[in-house]
């Protein structure tokens, strides 16, 4: 089906059309990388390899589908960092804090709510500057639970290593990294006992993705089950 250009957001797969100057792409499929406004284009990152990254009016795309997760298709956070390889980071847009929670069910209710009640595609829980889990919605699960994909910064040095080696301020900014490409929004733990039984009760049900590493936040992904 295709879908409006109005709505499209970096990782959203796309289709050339009515190209003159490179009229060999048109029929070509790739997937939205970012917005140039300086050249009110939009970069596209083409899905046979030897065409490259490519600039192209609005006007010369359409949509084909949603965000890529079929297994074996690169995911939106891959595309971004093979763009991005060598070059500066990427400017984070703004994100506000939703809310503020003292205690598991509560963070955990606040994550759900994201959701299923404000259709974001993903949140970032955090404590001060040291911890964060980053959460990725997938698809709903049961009553109120959620498929998800999450990458996180605890306690332990190896992930903490991560943040001064990208060169973030805080974890959180790195989670926002991992989210880098959709809708987010912050979720603060008030209280790092809180933080840790949220990540713990996510931990139980999760599962390292097939022994690989996030590409855009450089942190172990896993696959969860959350309720």
């Amino acid at each position: 089906m295709t879908r409006s250009m109005n709505d499209a957001k970096p990782g959203h797969a796309v289709e050339f059309q009515g190209l003159k100057g490179a009229a060999h792409l048109n029929g070509e499929r790739g997937h939205l990388v970012r917005f140039d406004k300086n050249e009110q284009r939009w970069v596209v990152e083409c899905d046979d390899e030897s065409n490259g990254t490519v600039k192209a009016k609005a006007a010369n795309l359409k949509r084909v589908s949603g965000y890529p997760k079929i297994p074996g298709e690169k995911s939106v956070r891959e595309i971004m960092a093979k763009h991005y390889a060598g070059r500066p980071k990427p400017p984070l847009p703004p994100m506000n804090t939703s809310s503020k929670h003292g205690d598991v069910i509560s963070l955990n209710d606040a994550v759900l709510d994201s959701y299923y009640k404000r259709k974001i595609n993903g949140v970032v829980v955090f404590f001060g500057d040291e911890y964060m889990l980053a959460v990725e919605f997938f698809g709903p699960k049961g009553a109120r639970g959620a498929e998800v994909e999450m990458v996180y910064v605890d306690n332990e040095q190896s992930s903490q290593a991560v943040v001064q080696k990208r060169k973030c301020a805080s974890a959180k900014e790195l989670g926002r990294y991992f989210l880098l490409g959709g809708d987010a929004e912050y979720i603060e733990a008030t209280n790092r006992g809180a933080f840790l039984d949220l990540l713990k009760r996510y931990q139980i049900r999760a599962r390292l993705k097939h022994d690989r590493t996030d590409a855009m936040s450089g942190l172990r992904l896993y696959e969860a089950y959350i309720a």
